[in-house]
């Protein structure tokens, strides 16, 4: 009987320790750096991040304060959340007590404020888009806090709201850069997979916006950022993300030959949807849950 105890006590440490090297194995590999070519340059995934489950819809990014702020889109609450990537933790909670989340897409932010686009538009039929407008004043350093945000009402000059199927309308859209005096958004055309861009006042009220161009994207834009004189356009195209990168960036007169596209196969079959720029060659890109938790992956595209 002893014997017979012993063995199955022996086995279940064997087993046990197994496992456990298995998931410090799986763990390692989860932060190991990835590197991929794309257009002749070398992409690294520095770093990865399985983000809280309070963030399961992570939509879009920006990185102010030393932390990564993000919230969730459609039908999440009107909240935006603060992310340390020091110590992998949810730091703040911000909440937009005069907001509703009928599709929040994208986060931007100029010197003064931070804005945040309810303009998700998956069946074309929207007639409340709105971005919101958050002095970053109203933000404390530390604690959670309710604020009243500001509002931007818009529609498009070309806009015609009916009912399409879903994911077949040419005025969905889930990415805004803010630069001088506007907004500037990008729209994904599900059927030609290119985007429109439209201009805006950054101050509250109620425009037509201004339709710039269209940028022949070669897939569906998720998200954007603009830093100093480099613009980024996030997207994905057959499953696979890719990054629009314009190093010398001056207008939004868009052409496919004044940047590089760069196809990040490292993380096919991610949904991404936030971009953030860290400096020149180093992005924050994060990604919903699907059949992973929901991501933070800090990328790295040589000059």
């Amino acid at each position: 009987m002893r014997t017979k105890i012993r063995t199955i006590l022996i086995f279940t440490c064997i087993l046990f320790v197994s496992i456990t090297i298995a998931a410090l194995k799986v763990n390692k590999l989860q932060n190991k750096s990835q590197r991929v070519i794309s257009n002749q340059k070398i992409i690294i995934i520095e770093r990865t991040f399985n983000l809280p489950d309070i963030l399961v819809e992570t939509s879009g990014l920006i990185y102010y304060n030393h932390l990564v702020w993000t919230f969730n889109d459609s039908g999440g609450e009107p909240e935006i959340y603060s992310y340390s990537m020091a110590d992998s933790s949810i730091k703040q909670r911000i909440t937009l007590w005069n907001g509703k989340n009928y599709d929040w897409e994208e986060i931007s932010q100029d010197s003064s404020f931070v804005y945040v686009g309810d303009f998700g538009n998956n069946f074309g039929i929207r007639h409340n888009l709105c971005i919101y407008i958050i002095d970053k004043e109203d933000i404390p350093k530390h604690k959670n806090k309710a604020v009243k945000a500001r509002k931007i009402h818009f529609t498009y000059p070309d806009y015609a709201p009916t009912t399409f199927t879903l994911k077949r309308s040419a005025f969905d859209c889930e990415a805004m850069i803010c630069f001088n005096d506007s907004i500037y958004l990008f729209t994904k055309n599900w059927i030609t997979n290119t985007s429109g861009i439209y201009q805006i006042p950054k101050e509250p009220g109620k425009y037509m916006a201004k339709k710039i161009g269209i940028f022949d994207s070669k897939g569906l834009i998720t998200a954007a950022c603009l830093k100093n004189s480099q613009l980024v356009l996030l997207g994905y195209a057959n499953s696979t993300p890719f990054i629009w990168r314009f190093n010398h960036f001056t207008n939004l007169n868009l052409k496919p030959s004044d940047g590089v596209r760069y196809d990040i196969r490292a993380l096919n079959g991610k949904q991404t949807e936030g971009i953030a720029i860290l400096d020149s060659v180093t992005y924050l890109i994060s990604s919903e849950k699907t059949t992973s938790f929901p991501q933070l992956f800090v990328v790295k595209i040589e000059p």
